[in-house]
């Protein structure tokens, strides 16, 4: 995932990186959809493994982790 959307903090959009985003746009609908969650679940994952590091920290230590 990559982006750091915090000016403001936007809670409403997810920035998936270009990538994944090819890739998605290239699936079925329903393989898609397992993709994008497979996505949110590592990013999830991610976040929790860094949960001692600020906010801010993590996100951008998540963002930079490749999610294809």
């Amino acid at each position: 995932m990559g982006g750091d959307c915090d000016d403001p903090l936007d809670y409403q959009h997810v920035d998936i990186g270009r990538a994944v985003a090819e890739r998605l746009a290239h699936l079925p609908q329903q393989q898609a959809r397992q993709a994008f969650e497979e996505v949110v679940r590592a990013v999830r994952h991610c976040l929790a493994q860094y949960s001692d590091k600020m906010p801010d920290e993590r996100r951008q230590m998540c963002a930079a982790r490749p999610q294809n």
